[in-house]
């Protein structure tokens, strides 16, 4: 069966208006959803320390100001800042995904 992407553009729209947040780095700003955060201890020299991260996604049309920001960028996301760690572009080129960490801790 294939993707009605008109279908799945519209329920994208529907669940970030539902949930929305806000992604900004480079001046511009896209609404999207956000994921809850979770936490993790990495171990480091000076022992462990906790990361944190979340998932945000948004409509790949939104961007239309600048393509969608690489891996290793710091964005803002509701006023925390995070690097993306992975990027991901979902089916039909319609969806994108960042999975973000906080640069904060």
């Amino acid at each position: 069966m294939a993707l009605d992407t008109t279908v799945f553009a519209r329920d994208l729209l529907n669940v970030i208006n539902d949930m929305p947040a806000t992604m900004t780095w480079s001046g511009q700003t896209i609404t999207g959803m956000k994921s809850e955060g979770s936490k993790s201890h990495e171990l480091e020299m000076d022992g462990p320390m906790p990361t944190y991260a979340l998932t945000f996604q948004a409509r790949v049309e939104d961007f239309t100001n600048s393509t969608l920001p690489n891996v290793g960028v710091r964005v803002t996301v509701d006023s925390t800042t995070y690097r993306i760690s992975r990027r991901e572009v979902g089916p039909a080129s319609i969806q994108v995904t960042f999975e973000l960490e906080d640069v904060n801790q």
